[in-house]
């Protein structure tokens, strides 16, 4: 339903006004399509081959990259919260003992060094 004039219309009204370079999004609620879902943000610098693997992953996949991330993390968060049920509390790694687990500085700026 248009805000302005309180018409509806079918999908292949709009369309057709899309195509003709009408305004179209009088047609569609934004603030609760955009802001569905989202709970927080978090903005990623990675190197380049990070970058150049979830690239190439979203262009294998059909997806975008904030895709492939989301499913990425959401892999992983999933994962160990099944390994948490299934083992006793354990000592959390530190940023000082990361290096141990190849995520030193050289995991940050360069290649992996596992």
């Amino acid at each position: 339903m248009s805000k302005r004039t309180g018409e509806t219309t079918t999908s292949a009204n709009l369309v057709a006004r899309f195509e003709a370079g009408d305004a179209v999004m009088d047609y569609f609620k934004m603030p609760a399509a955009v802001a569905a879902g989202v709970e927080g943000r978090i903005n990623v610098d990675m190197s380049s081959w990070m970058y150049e693997a979830v690239r190439a992953e979203a262009q294998r996949s059909g997806l975008s990259c904030q895709a492939v991330v989301k499913w990425w993390l959401s892999e992983r968060i999933s994962a160990e919260a099944r390994r948490d049920k299934a083992e006793p509390a354990r000592e959390q790694p530190t940023s000082r003992s990361m290096g141990q687990y190849g995520c030193g500085d050289d995991y940050y700026y360069g290649e992996p060094t596992f």
